[in-house]
């Protein structure tokens, strides 16, 4: 898998899951709202750290991109995705790993420049973890 820091210089994918796993232990319980909130900063992380390679004049581009950007429903709307995406993929028996693996596949699907937020994963997989799969994936 490749992938891309905010100054979009490619990561290690193993080596960035790792550290994930070491340090999910320190991410304290999050919120939906918390969730969205990340989710909505890194999309426009990732607007921002990908300006510079597709405008000539990427301050412009980055203001015009938040003029009618809405963090509340970006969140919201970037985290059903996700939430969608993990659904259809994870199982109840899911390993830290599998999740971790699988937010990281559609995030970089969805933040523009494929650029990943360590602290958006860390929150995420906090969540799924301390939801469980029930709770997240509710039969509908």
């Amino acid at each position: 898998m490749y992938l891309l820091n905010e100054q979009l210089q490619p990561i290690n994918a193993d080596t960035f899951k790792k550290e994930i796993l070491a340090e999910i232990d320190e991410q304290s319980t999050v919120t939906e709202a918390e969730i969205e909130a990340e989710l909505a900063n890194g999309y426009l992380a990732g607007i921002s750290s990908t300006a510079k390679m597709i405008s000539r004049t990427p301050d412009l581009f980055e203001a015009a991109s938040k003029v009618n950007f809405s963090p509340q429903l970006a969140g919201s709307n970037i985290w059903e995705k996700v939430r969608i995406h993990l659904c259809r993929i994870l199982k109840k028996d899911s390993t830290a790993s599998e999740i971790a693996d699988a937010i990281i596949d559609v995030l970089i699907s969805i933040i523009p420049g494929g650029v990943i937020i360590k602290i958006v994963v860390k929150k995420i997989l906090r969540y799924v973890l301390d939801m469980g799969y029930d709770r997240l994936c509710p039969i509908e």
